[in-house]
């Protein structure tokens, strides 16, 4: 192999060597946004899953409602009718 050839590849490893250290501070960052990312999501699940257990309490409660009030309607009607004749 030729002298030039050499020294070049030389100067390639050393540059590359010196990327090492700041492509693993690189990498630990992204793994660090990674594990905070995941830790949101799973808080957002949990958040999504109380919101679809409150609604759907909230409509139970609800259909609850309907069927009093309107229980009541019919009879209050019955009484302001038996009131009118």
């Amino acid at each position: 192999m030729p002298v030039e050839i050499f020294k070049l590849r030389e100067g390639d490893l050393r540059k590359y060597e010196e990327l090492i250290p700041l492509l693993k501070a690189q990498l630990e960052e992204e793994r660090n946004l990674v594990a905070s990312l995941r830790e949101r999501v799973f808080n957002l699940e949990g958040a999504l899953s109380r919101e679809r257990k409150a609604t759907e309490r909230l409509i139970v409660s609800l259909k609850g409602d309907r069927q009093k009030y309107g229980i009541l309607g019919f009879v209050v009607g019955g009484m302001v009718v038996g009131l009118v004749k």
